[in-house]
This record gives C-alpha cells, structure tokens and sequence, in this order.
C-alpha cells in the first residue's frame, strides 16, 4: 500500500495534473461543439435535427470551458436561447405577444436590441394584419439598433413586414452541444490524458 498524504509536493502536483486534465478534455469537447454549427447563409434555418447555421455567432462564441473546482472543468454557454435550440419546446409570450423575426436584420435588430428592447430599438413601428388575420411588426422609416450597429446605419426598410407577432411559437431541436460529445468520447478522453501525463512528468 502507499500513502501520498505525507508527500505535499507529489500531492499537489497530482491535482494540478487532474486539473489540468479536466480543463483539456473541456476544452476540447467546446472546440468540438463549436465547429459542428453549419453555415447555410444569413436568415436560412438548419435542418431539423441538425446543428443550428450560424447566424451572428453568438450562440456559437459563449460556448467555452472553465475550472469549477480544483479537478473539475465544465463546458459552458452564457446564450439564454441554448437550451431551447439543443432540445426543442415551445415559447409562449409573458404579455399579448412575442415578435418572430421574419428575416435576418429583424432577427439582429431583437438579438442586440438595447435596455430598452424592441420598442426603442423600432420607435416608428406600426401593426398591420393580412387577410388571414397574421399581425405584423413593420417599420415605418428606416430602423438601426441602439447598439451594434455605427451611426444611422438602415437596418429595416421602410414598410418592410419585420416581425408576426404571435402568443407562443414551437422550437425544433437543433442538437449542437451534446451530439458532438458523445461522438467524440474517445478523442477527450485521449486530449485529457495527453494533459495528464504532460502535466505529470518528471514526479516520479
């Protein structure tokens, strides 16, 4: 039997190396997720099933890994919208309605919208309905965002439909972050033990 407990010096340098090791496969496995997102061109959805396209890349840049305890690494994303697009559900308004972005500049104009969300970031828009009864956010002159954008730069065309507004919406799931995980055990595994024994060298 031996006993490490008495050796300070081999006993930290173990959990530097679990640390190190925890911190690699994370690492990995968020550069895994992150180059599994698609590109199918601005405002144009994923298939079903699949990772979603990259639209302005914020989903895809929060996701990162990080040490949350002294041999414990996780992969993270700080994007609020990661949960419904790895598993799906259905969105329902906490008010009248929610405005559906119905193409990529309106989608921008919700994403980066500032303190005072949509309605300072689109003071001029105005309602209309179709003939089947759809509403509609449109804008009434040129639109920019609060931030993200330089100046009065047009984001929304005058009378251009921006938004339907509707009471709840269904998400399909887009699995992005789990999928390329559990594909991919193996390789994490290798780039943690790869760390490890880097980490390790020279103990004996």
């Amino acid at each position: 039997m031996a006993t490490f407990n008495r050796n300070a010096a081999f006993t930290g340098k173990l959990r530097q190396a679990l640390g190190t090791s925890s911190l690699a496969m994370a690492s990995h496995a968020a550069s895994l997720i992150r180059r599994g997102f698609t590109r199918g061109g601005r405002g144009t959805p994923s298939a079903v099933g699949t990772a979603p396209n990259v639209q302005t890349g914020l989903l895809r840049n929060s996701i990162n890994a990080r040490m949350d305890g002294v041999a414990s690494a996780t992969v993270r994303t700080a994007a609020r919208y990661a949960t419904i697009h790895e598993f799906g559900g259905t969105i329902r308004s906490r008010g009248k309605a929610m405005p559906v972005p119905l193409n990529y500049n309106a989608q921008v104009l919700l994403q980066r919208a500032g303190p005072g969300g949509l309605r300072a970031a689109m003071p001029n828009g105005y309602i209309s309905k179709t003939r089947d009864g759809t509403v509609i956010l449109r804008a009434m002159g040129p639109t920019a965002t609060q931030r993200g954008y330089k100046g009065t730069k047009p984001v929304i065309s005058r009378d251009t439909p921006a938004f339907v507004l509707r009471r709840s919406i269904r998400i399909s799931a887009r699995p992005f972050f789990f999928p390329p995980i559990r594909n991919n055990r193996g390789a994490i595994m290798a780039a943690g033990n790869a760390a490890f024994s880097n980490a390790m060298k020279g103990s004996g």
